[in-house]
């Protein structure tokens, strides 16, 4: 019994589309309240934060594995790491006093640089003392050949308790298994590539028995239609170089409750309107760039929660439409089209497909998909788990998501609905957007755009407009 795992056709393109100035780990940045989490000697306890870690590990597979070439083929596997050594993982850093917001963007942007070490298993975590006043943040990257199919992180979500708790909980005991020999990886590649014929008439014959075949049949076809419409040249496109700057900005939870209600309007749909409207202020305010032409369309993965189910979509962005109500109604024409329904069920079905297709092959069609620039940017909104969250006691205060970029895409946001309210979370080349914060500011004054007008407006006035 040889113990190791391959990777899916998903985890497999990922790999494929990664470069060296485009890591595609997904991040994000909790901010807790500092005071149980520091030792009796002053700053923060890393030994205790280490030790949680160290209780969890046991129960998450994929986060004390590493990737291991094989000797025949191209691609690598899964295999258990001989230890997974917390002094590197879990990292403790010290902003230089007094600290403040700004720092702590500036030194996440540096930990966001950095690619995985893909010698070791791909993710860490990043203690920062002197955040602010009482508070400490963790700052966490997760390769995202780790996500599950809702492109959720169990790290550090693992580590977090709904109640208050100073204890780690009980430990998860495992044993590494023992490294693979080449020469049985060698006959076990074989007896693959031998059978794999014969496991892809299989696979196909059971997709082709499931239930309403020529609804799937369409909902690929929209997908795939989909990843072929070529987008405009935008300030978007371009290489992207090795550094990476961040910024965020927060909506409080009364504001966000008030206009979702008062539109009857879906976390995606608010989310989208505000992109929209923000990425045409900062192009055509900040950059005097005319956005009335743009053909700006974004890729919105689902995260199982609210629209769609599971899977992606892409949405044309109407970045040029100056009016918050239009705007907003043309989101909402489109999210409440049974196409874009069809879309995202197929980018699932289409992900099923590739596990009974060889890996490269996949990975070669991810490559192709990607050189086209189907889309200028990843939006990813993030639904809100009720109820609050502590790490050893300390209360989580909010929440920053920031979704990896690469060539052609030098811009990405990420909105995760909080307790507190809706906090975004941008990603950026260094190089092509010193003035990133003029986008968050875009973002505030975005939302703002839809409390004015709208006020007055119930959800049918807004239909009507479009």
């Amino acid at each position: 019994m040889v113990d190791y795992e391959r990777l899916t056709a998903i985890e497999h393109g990922i790999l494929q589309l990664e470069g060296p100035h485009a890591p595609l780990h997904v991040s994000s940045v909790q901010l807790f309240e500092a005071g149980p989490l520091l030792a009796d000697r002053g700053g923060v306890d890393i030994e205790r934060i280490r030790d949680a870690v160290r209780a969890r590990i046991g129960d998450l597979p994929r986060y004390r594995q590493v990737l291991l070439q094989l000797p025949l083929e191209t691609q690598p596997i899964w295999v258990d790491a001989k230890e997974v050594d917390l002094e590197f993982h879990v990292r403790h850093m010290c902003l230089p006093r007094p600290g403040s917001e700004r720092q702590l963007k500036r030194m996440v942007g540096r930990v966001l640089a950095e690619p995985l070490n893909r010698a070791r298993p791909l993710w860490d975590l990043s203690v920062i003392e002197g955040a602010g006043e009482g508070v400490v943040a963790l700052v966490s990257r997760v390769h995202g050949c780790l996500l599950d199919a809702g492109g959720h992180a169990a790290l550090p979500g693992a580590l977090l308790t709904h109640v208050p708790s100073d204890k780690p909980g009980p430990f998860a005991l495992w044993r590494p298994h023992p490294r693979p020999h080449r020469a049985e990886l060698a006959v076990d590649e074989l007896r693959e590539l031998a059978q794999w014929p014969s496991t892809l008439w299989r696979g196909l014959r059971r997709l082709s028995e499931r239930p309403n075949l020529a609804g799937r049949v369409r909902a690929i076809g929209q997908a795939l239609g989909a990843t072929l419409h070529a987008t405009t040249e935008t300030p978007l496109d371009g290489p992207v170089g090795r550094l990476r700057r961040v910024d965020w900005c927060r909506i409080d939870r009364p504001r966000l409750d008030a206009v979702t209600a008062r539109l009857g309007a879906s976390l995606e749909e608010i989310v989208l309107t505000v992109s929209a409207g923000a990425l045409g202020r900062f192009f055509a305010g900040t950059r005097g760039i005319d956005v009335r032409r743009f053909d700006l369309r974004a890729l919105v993965p689902s995260d199982g929660r609210g629209e769609g189910e599971g899977g992606a979509w892409i949405v044309p962005l109407p970045v040029g439409e100056a009016d918050p109500v239009r705007r907003l109604a043309a989101i909402r024409k489109v999210m409440r089209s049974g196409g874009l329904r069809d879309q995202a069920r197929g980018t699932s079905w289409l992900a099923e497909f590739g596990g009974h297709v060889p890996e490269a092959l996949f990975g070669a069609a991810a490559r192709w998909l990607s050189r086209r620039h189907p889309f200028n940017l990843v939006i990813a909104p993030q639904h809100e788990e009720p109820g609050e969250r502590y790490l050893l006691g300390a209360r989580r205060i909010e929440t920053f998501l920031f979704e990896p970029i690469r060539d052609g895409m030098s811009i990405g946001l990420a909105a995760a609905e909080e307790p507190a309210g809706l906090c975004w979370g941008i990603t950026a080349d260094w190089d092509a957007h010193p003035d990133l914060h003029e986008l968050a500011l875009a973002l505030e004054a975005s939302f703002a755009e839809l409390e004015a007008p709208l006020a007055a407006l119930a959800a049918p006035d807004v239909e009507r407009r479009a």
